[in-house]
This record gives structure tokens, sequence and C-alpha cells, in this order.
């Protein structure tokens, strides 16, 4: 019995799993940090499970309650420790500490690695390279952060916020950030964290225009933002080396991404599990290589007076976006961000993509074919016997076939049409750019113009305010209508209702404008002043406006428009290809009534099953005859003609001819109405040219006629309705004052627009080539 005991325990013994013990070394207790050394014993212990006995020991676990030293004694009674096989340091300082010592007795994984060169911590190719060490590299790239915040705000001096523990016990660290800043011609304070963020920035220079945050890891989210939260109070941009998660809490702006613990537990999990299975700690790869994510703080950006480029707007993720207008922007700039982001024109280039692929499908007809392919095969023994050794019962092939076309005239005809079919869809984008560029300049000015009468409808209400006090007032003092009153509260309600609508058609505007760019439609933009001289019209050039009121010049400018437009339109390249691509098909379906096609073609084939079948094998009067070998091949030059094909070829080609005189009449009368929208646009831009000074002086005659009749009112010397005459008058005509400096200015968007050139912002040589070939117009003429 004894003996059979201890067989049962030896083996018992053998089955048993191996003990893994960890020790845990952590810098403190945080707001996350006890719910993530949960997640990460789980996560180790399921992964390590099957092959081991994994323990987290309470003996083995040390807190640094934030204190240097007794971080640094925790981590050196982790590695005396001879109860542990393995040391986890969880926390920016004790793996700070952990992966600087010059060498160790048992596996190291330092998880909270900021910048291996910042730190002085060993890294070879990816790898830790020295016994027994490894560690997690968050690629906190502190290259990458100043090169942000040189291009896009071009600071002189930055203050950089550092967690004061790491700082005092690291002073490297702090040397080493400032010499990368000066580096960049940026000067650099070092700045360490107090136990206030009003501490923390009381320390702040007041030549500092910039400030950079980087990881607080001893300090929960309540002190980043109260930290973030006072430099938006001193209106000073900040970068936060955490990225999305500092920005979420008041930031400006960081490229790091929301911090994806899963991945980075996981990460850690799969190191210990690497060094228990045997695999030397020195070599497993330390990067955790984050996928880049710009964010910025909507809010915080409005607050600090900073504005946004295109590229970061369209590149980042916009937080805390405020309802206000923030972003102000040129009508140029505007035009340039629909040519490039607005869904219509990005479709159209993806048509342009399909079309090359067509083209490449056209040529590859003409190029060698070849293919590889295998049969295999069985048939009945009657059939194999009937075939006379002719067919195997059982067949196994290899085959390999090809060709080349020498002539064909379709398939060459049919690479000329795509390659002008991709001509066509090149014109056809750059149309809908053309296009959705105006679109774009129409609706900025048109929210422009709105916002502005947005401003007159208030200045309106108030007035009539104003004005119903004075009747109530005339009333009390004995020389007013009572009735007045009445009328005035009846205008007040009309003109609160026009400050509605003129509020819900500017923010109609806006949506429109929004969808057009692919932007947040609740995502306000704002925008700089504009007036006829700006660089996109081309009244920009003061020797322009001439050709508007001078009869002499007007005509010689009308006819060279119309040259311009018909060079330039898109439109018209469009069916000139399409006319070409008609034209190659009508003389490719021509010649294919009696032009040949001309190919190589062959092919290999191996016979691997090449036993014959019994009867010829049993046969003496058919083993006389030779046999074939087991390699078949051949290789012919095929020349066909189409002698006959039922009249298709004449067909088609009628059906060609009539296709390409649809096109041509297509592009006759295309070019009628370019030359017919040039002109009318041409005029109706020099009606309303005209017509800005006329709505100019109008406007001001009424607002005087408004004074006049207003102080007439107000003596009692003049009834309710000639006031309110004057008001709307006034009113009116300040509004069709704004309509038409607007309506110039959207005038010569449309007339540029129908030459090809919605935006005439040119360089002075780009003008002058521009401008040369009028002005020699000009001069024939006379």
């Amino acid at each position: 019995m004894r003996p059979l005991l201890i067989l049962l325990f030896f083996t018992l013994s053998l089955l048993a799993k191996p003990t893994f013990t960890i020790s845990l070394v952590t810098d403190g207790d945080t707001d996350y940090s006890k719910a993530f050394e949960t997640a990460l014993k789980t996560e180790i212990t399921q992964l390590l499970s099957r092959d081991f006995d994994v323990r987290f020991p309470k003996n083995e676990y040390y807190n640094g309650q934030w204190n240097y030293l007794k971080i640094a004694d925790n981590v050196q009674k982790a590695l005396r420790s001879p109860h542990s096989d393995l040391v986890l340091t969880v926390g920016a300082l004790s793996s700070h500490y952990a992966a600087r010592q010059s060498s160790y007795g048992k596996p190291v994984i330092a998880t909270a690695v900021i910048n291996p060169k910042m730190q002085r911590i060993p890294n070879r190719k990816g790898r830790s390279g020295k016994r027994n060490l490894t560690y997690v590299d968050a690629h906190a790239s502190l290259d990458s952060d100043i090169e942000t915040i040189k291009s896009t705000f071009h600071p002189s001096h930055v203050a950089v916020i550092v967690n004061d523990i790491l700082l005092t016990n690291a002073p490297q660290i702090g040397d080493y950030i400032a010499k990368k800043f000066a580096e960049n011609n940026i000067t650099a304070t070092i700045v360490g964290t107090k136990a206030t963020p009003e501490a923390t920035l009381a320390q702040l220079d007041d030549s500092v225009d910039f400030v950079y945050v980087t990881p607080l890891f001893q300090h929960d989210k309540s002190y980043r933002k109260q930290l973030y939260d006072i430099l938006r109070l001193k209106e000073l941009p900040s970068f936060s080396a955490e990225g999305r998660d500092d920005v979420e809490l008041g930031a400006l702006i960081g490229i790091m991404p929301a911090a994806d613990v899963k991945r980075f537990i996981r990460q850690i999990a799969l190191d210990v599990q690497q060094i228990a299975l045997g695999t030397p700690a020195s070599q497993l790869p330390v990067d955790f290589v984050p996928y880049p994510a710009i964010s910025i703080n909507a809010r915080t950006a409005k607050e600090v007076g900073f504005t946004p480029s295109w590229d970061l707007l369209s590149n980042a993720a916009i937080v805390e976006a405020d309802t206000s207008d923030a972003y102000p922007f040129s009508v140029e700039e505007i035009m340039d961000r629909a040519v490039h982001h607005n869904l219509r024109v990005l479709a159209s280039g993806h048509e342009i993509d399909r079309q090359r692929s067509e083209v490449r499908k056209a040529k590859a007809t003409y190029l060698p074919q070849l293919h590889l392919g295998g049969e295999a095969a069985s048939i009945d023994q009657d059939r194999a016997t009937a075939s006379l050794g002719l067919f195997n019962e059982t067949r196994l092939d290899a085959y390999v076939t090809f060709s080349q076309q020498i002539y064909n005239q379709r398939a060459l005809a049919l690479i000329s049409v795509n390659e002008h079919f991709l001509d066509a869809k090149t014109s056809s984008n750059d149309y809908v750019k053309l296009d959705t560029a105006l679109q774009a300049g129409l609706g900025t000015l048109r929210i422009m113009r709105l916002q502005t009468n947005l401003q007159l409808q208030k200045q309106n209400l108030e007035l009539t305010r104003k004005n119903l006090r004075s009747a109530i007032t005339q009333k009390n003092i004995g020389i007013g209508n009572p009735a007045d009153i009445f009328r005035w509260q009846s205008k007040l309600a009309l003109d609160k209702r026009a400050v509605i609508e003129a509020h819900a058609a500017l923010k109609q505007a806006r949506n429109d404008l929004n969808a057009l760019l692919d932007l947040p439609q609740d995502l306000p933009l704002n925008f700089k002043a504009i007036d006829i001289d700006d660089p996109i019209f081309m009244t920009s050039r003061e020797a322009m406006l001439s050709y508007f009121v001078d009869p002499k010049k007007f005509s010689a400018f009308m006819n060279y428009l119309v040259a311009t437009g018909r060079k330039n339109m898109p439109s018209l390249h469009q069916i000139a290809a399409l006319r070409d691509a008609k034209k190659t098909i009508m003389e490719s379906n021509k010649k294919a009534i009696y032009q040949p096609d001309l190919s190589l073609e062959g092919g290999l084939r191996q016979h691997f099953v090449s036993s014959s079948n019994d009867v010829r094998d049993s046969d003496p009067n058919l083993k006389k005859y030779p046999y074939a070998d087991n390699t078949d091949w051949e290789v012919g030059l095929y020349l066909r003609f189409p002698l006959y094909v039922g009249g298709r070829n004449q067909a088609e080609y009628e059906a060609a001819k009539a296709e390409l005189l649809a096109v041509e009449s297509r592009r006759d009368d295309l070019y009628n109405l370019v030359e017919r929208d040039i002109r009318n646009a041409f005029y109706q831009a020099k009606a309303s040219y005209l017509s800005i000074e006329l709505a100019k002086a109008a406007a001001e005659s009424a607002e005087q006629n408004l004074r006049v009749v207003r102080n007439i009112y107000s003596q009692g010397n003049l009834p309710v309705v000639t006031l309110l005459d004057a008001q709307s008058n006034a009113l009116r005509s300040k509004l069709e004052e704004i309509s038409a400096r607007y309506g110039f200015m959207s005038d010569l968007l449309v007339l540029q627009h129908h030459i090809g050139q919605v935006n005439f912002d040119m360089r002075d040589e780009d003008w002058q080539q521009w401008y040369a070939p009028l002005q020699a117009a000009e001069g024939a003429d006379e």
C-alpha cells in the first residue's frame, strides 16, 4: 500500500503546474490605479494559467506612496526578494528607477517608460539589450510635440510643466527637454508641479507665451482640469503630452490618442508570458506605438484666441465644440476647402481612378496572356477499351497556354477610346471643382450678407422700441395719439418676426455651406471682411473696373472673356474628349469591316498518368504503332478575316457615326451656351456694379429723411404713418445697398466661373500674362 501512495504522490507532483510569483511595485495611489492593477493581474493570470500557477502575494506588493526614496527602496527589495520570479514596476517613477539599474538578479518589466533617450534607458534596435530587463516604451515623442508646437503656434518662450518628484530625482529629464526646445530656437523654462494648480502656475514668468504639459501621473483629473482652466483664463495656449485625455479636460491640443488601456495591459501580459516561457527579457520588443490622433478643444481655442488651420480642422477631433463664431476664414480659404473636401468632388475623383483602371484593362488585352491549369479525369472502362488506346481510363494533366495579340484593330481602338474617356472624366472633375468652388464662394457671400441683414433687422427692431417709447411719452404729456401706440406695438411684433426669420435664414445658409465643405453642421464659421478689391476678384486690379463702365472697353473685354471661356471651360474640354472617343469608335468600326486580327498562340501539356489501357498493351497489332510521349505542345500564328458577320460591322459603324454627329452637335450647342452665359453674366455684373453707388446714395438719403421725420414726429407735428414709412424706407434702402454690394461680388464669381477661373488670385507675372492679350485686343479695336 505504501509504495502505491508514494507512486501516486510522485505522479501528482509531475502533473502540478509550476508556480510563477510576481512582485508588483507601484508609485502610489491614483484615481485609476486600483482598477488598473486589478485588470493587469486578471489579464496576466488568464494568459499564463494553462502553464503556470500565477501568484501576486501581498508581501510582494510594494506601494511607494509617491515618495521617491521609498519607491527606490521598494524596487531594491523586490529585486532582492527570493520569493518572486519577476518584478513589475507600475508607474513612471518606479519604471524610471528600475530601468536604470546596472544589473538585475531576476527579470524586470518597467511598464511606464516615457522616453528612453530622455531618461537614458538602454535601447538597442527596439529592445533593451540588457540582461533581465525589458520595458514598455510609450513613445512620447518630444521631437514630434515640439515640431507641432513650433509649426502651429510659433512660440518664443515655453513653460514646461513636469511632475516635481520626477524633476527632483531625475534632473537630466528637465535638461533634456530644455535642450530640445533650444535646438528649435525656443526658450524653455522647466516648472515643477506644486500641491495646487494655482501654486504651479504662479511660477510662470510673464514672458511665457505657451505651456507644454508633460504627463502629470501623480495628479488626478481634478488637478489637471483646474490647471487647464487657469491657463484658459490666462489666455495661454497649452499642449498636452498626454494627448486626447487631457484635451478633454481643457488642454488646447494634443497629438496622442486616448489611452488604450486594454491594449497596454495585453502587451504587458504578453511580455510576462514570454519571460515565463523562457524568452530572455533583453530580447523582447519594447515599442508600444500609439496611433496618431490630433485633438483640439474648441472652447479652449476660442478663449485663448487660437484659430486652427484647415489642415488641423480636417484631421483633428474637435472636443467641446462651441456654438459661437470662432473661426475666421477668407472666401479663398473656404473655396479651397470645398475643392479638396467636398464629397461630390471626392466622388468625381474616384471616377477618374475607375477610368484609369479601364485604361489598364484595355491595355491588358494587348499584353501577353499566360494561363496555368490542371485536369484530372476518369472514364469508364468500356469507353477506354473502345478508344483502342487513344484515351486512358485515368488521366492527370497539367498545362500552360499563352497568347499574344500581334494586331487587333478593335483592341487598339479600345485603348485609345478609354484614354479619351479618361480625359473626359478628368475634365468633368475639373468642372465639378470649378462649380463647387463657385457654390462655396456664393455660400460664403450669402452668409455674410445674411449676417449684415440680421444686424440691420436687430437695429430696426431697437429703433421701433425707441419709437414706441416716444409714442407712449407723447401720449403721457398730452400731445400724442393713443392709436400710435397700437401701430408701434403692431410693428414691433412684425419686426421681431423679421429678426427671427433673418436668424433662421442665416442658420440655414450656414448648414448649407458646412454640408458643402463636409464639416460638422453645428460647427460655426466666421469670415473675414471682404470687398471688391479682394484678390479673389478680377476687380482687385484697379485697371479692371474701367472695363465695367467704359463703353469703348466694354466690347473688347466681352470678346476677350468669351475667347478665354471657350479656351478654359472644363465642360468644353470634356465634350472635346468625348468627341475624340466617338470618332475613334467610328473609325475602328469602319476598319473592322476589312482588317484582320493576327495573334500568336500556343501551349504545353504534361501527362502525369500515362499508362495505356489494357486493350492496347495486350494487343500485338496495336503495339507496333508509335506512342506519343507524355509531353504535348503546340504553337501557331492565327490570322482571322471578318468575311461576313451578318452586317454587324456596318451597323456598328453607322451607329458610331450617328453618335459622333450627336456629340458634335452638343459641342456646338455648348459653345453657344458658354458664350451666352459669359455675356449674360458680364451684363449682370456691369448692372450690379453701377447700382452700388445708386443704392448707397438712396440709403444715405433715406437715413437722412428718417432722422428728420423722427425729429418732427417727436414734437407731435407728423402723423405716425409718415415715420413708419420713413423707417421702412430706410431699412429697405440699407438692405438694397448691402444686396447691391454683395450682389456684385456674387456676380463677379459667376462671371469668373463662366470663363473657367472662379478664383482670380494671381501672382503679378501670371496677371500680366492674362492681361496682355486684352490690352492687345483693346489696342486693335482703337
